[in-house]
């Protein structure tokens, strides 16, 4: 699971193609050289209330970036119909999956260090718990970030194994990002969570976002999801 701000997102979206539990930074709020915020088309918001109930969506954060800057952003609705926490800038969201595009920048990150090599055998840093199986010699970083490695998105008690050929195929995997987790861990001796926050988060000024769980969460919106991993 992860978490940021709707501001966090914003200037994810805009900095990195990325995205979290999302915000945008407090300086897209500020009058340094930011672009003022518009309010959307009258129009557009007039049809939210409708759509919103078609999707069963207690709440929603949406936001437009015009060249790298916040334009405008508006916030409807509750984010739980039990606890009618209002909708606002500091709302925390669940990205859930979302998250693996933020992972991957900070995994390519690690490559641009030379620390990770896209197409080094992910067993060749972390033997212990890798994936097992006629295939498993040949799982890379590029086969994992692509969703090609031939791991089951999770696995439950099984052994963990490829279906097919990395690199031949397409099939989307949770297992293969847990593995590589474990890897930039060993590589760079610190949890993934420390690592993001230091190359990713924090000089992208995404202070509320998170892959684990905040001690204010509750108070701000966020509602804990059911996913299994970090990643």
């Amino acid at each position: 699971m992860t978490i940021m701000r709707r501001r966090e997102f914003l200037l994810a979206s805009a900095s990195a193609g990325a995205a979290l539990t999302v915000s945008i930074p407090e300086w897209a709020n500020s009058s340094e050289g930011v672009m003022a915020i518009r309010r959307p088309p009258q129009d557009f918001l007039g049809t939210l209330p409708h759509l919103m109930e078609l999707a069963i969506l207690p709440g929603l954060g949406i936001g437009l970036v015009e060249h790298g800057r916040s334009a405008w952003q508006t916030y409807v609705g509750v984010a739980s119909r039990a606890t009618r926490t209002p909708i606002s800038s500091d709302s925390l969201f669940p990205a859930a999956s979302m998250g693996k595009q933020v992972f991957t920048y900070g995994a390519l990150l690690l490559v641009k260090d030379g620390k990770l090599d896209l197409d080094k055998p992910l067993k060749e840093y972390l033997a212990d718990g890798a994936p097992t199986g006629n295939w498993s010699e040949k799982i890379t970083a590029r086969h994992v970030l692509s969703h090609t490695s031939g791991l089951p998105n999770w696995r439950d008690d099984k052994e963990l194994t490829a279906a097919f050929e990395p690199g031949t195929k397409f099939r989307y995997s949770g297992e293969g990002f847990y593995f590589l987790q474990r890897c930039i861990e060993h590589i760079t001796g610190i949890g993934c969570e420390q690592w993001m926050q230091d190359r990713v988060m924090k000089p992208l000024r995404m202070y509320s976002s998170t892959y684990l769980w905040r001690a204010d969460a509750d108070k701000r919106g966020c509602r804990r999801s059911s996913g299994r991993r970090s990643v």
